[in-house]
């Protein structure tokens, strides 16, 4: 099979995956923000820097973690006040993920 297969292919258990990687069904009117991100960004570190819940940032970006540990693009999405915040603590945030990720693969 060449590629990555199509719906059709897939178990119950990549299905029920797949359905929660969908996007957000939240509008972004304004209150959130999204911008596309790449790299070994952790939803932990995010919320922590920015100072948000990480179960309400978990609800926004389904998913996020096992997207970026596979070396994808996110669509992420944050409190429109928050993402002046994210550009600035940028590096930061992708360098405390990093050590997160190499902290938590040494154990």
């Amino acid at each position: 099979m060449e590629g990555q297969g199509g719906l059709t292919t897939l178990t119950k258990g990549e299905t029920e995956n797949f359905k929660l990687a969908q996007p957000v069904t939240t509008p972004i009117d304004g209150a959130y923000s999204v911008v596309n991100v790449g790299g070994k960004y952790n939803s932990q570190v995010i919320a922590q820097v920015l100072g948000i819940d990480v179960a309400e940032f978990n609800r926004l970006n389904p998913a996020f973690d096992k997207s970026m540990a596979m070396g994808n693009n996110y669509d992420m999405r944050l409190p429109a006040d928050k993402l002046s915040l994210f550009q600035t603590q940028k590096p930061q945030i992708l360098e405390q993920s990093i050590r997160m990720t190499l902290a938590s693969a040494m154990q």
